[in-house]
């Protein structure tokens, strides 16, 4: 994203404010470059060097250690579950507008139309 010069004066004028808020943007800022470069090595540094500031931030940083290697893995890998959370919000949405249904075999049926029409849609929209 690109800054300009009046949303720059913006930014360095509202860290002047508080060095705490300083401290939080600048590993806010080196986390946020870790991750749009896929860098592991620098996201674990800025994990590593984080101290408690005694704000909101600090949960967010104790939640990123806490599943360090699987984001670190997300950094490293080009892998995603995304396709399979997409057929599981089908298949709840499917649950849900059903109110249940009393034959399994109907239901399973009910998966693979819902599925051959959004995959329809999805390749009508990439043509």
């Amino acid at each position: 994203m690109s800054l300009t010069s009046k949303s720059i004066n913006l930014v360095a004028k509202s860290l002047d404010l508080s060095p705490e808020f300083r401290a939080a943007y600048e590993v806010y800022q080196e986390i946020i470059g870790a991750v749009r470069k896929r860098d592991a090595s620098a996201l674990a540094a800025a994990l590593e060097s984080y101290r408690s500031l005694g704000n909101r931030m600090d949960q967010s940083i104790k939640t990123l250690k806490k599943y360090k290697r699987q984001v670190i893995n997300a950094l490293r890998y080009e892998y995603s579950n995304g396709f399979l959370e997409g057929i599981n919000g089908i298949i709840k949405k499917i649950k849900n507008t059903a109110y249940g249904y009393t034959n399994w075999n109907n239901f399973i049926n009910r998966i693979f139309l819902e599925r051959v029409r959004f995959r329809a849609k999805s390749s009508k929209a990439a043509a």
